[in-house]
């Protein structure tokens, strides 16, 4: 019975301490995600229209898009001009 018990406790303060380690890091990322977040607008605010989504919404907003297929194709071939001049 003592055995159970001491087993019981172990598995629970190892529980614990997984968890507390699992939210300590939890934490850190959602801090680290923030804080790059927040640059990657400031950067957006310093740069406007420079952004990949920008210019790629740029290249597409003039083709005529009807359905899912087209815009895929525009896609690669957006990926393949830009690919082409590096």
């Amino acid at each position: 019975m003592k055995k159970c018990a001491v087993a019981t406790h172990i598995s629970i303060n190892t529980y614990v301490e997984t968890t507390s380690l699992y939210t300590q890091g939890h934490t850190k990322m959602k801090y680290i995600s923030e804080k790059m977040l927040a640059i990657m607008e400031r950067l957006s605010e310093m740069f406007p229209g420079s952004s990949y989504q920008s210019r790629l919404d740029n290249y597409l907003s003039n083709k005529g898009i009807t359905d899912a297929a087209q815009l895929e194709h525009y896609i690669q071939q957006y990926h393949s001009q830009k690919e082409s001049y590096l």
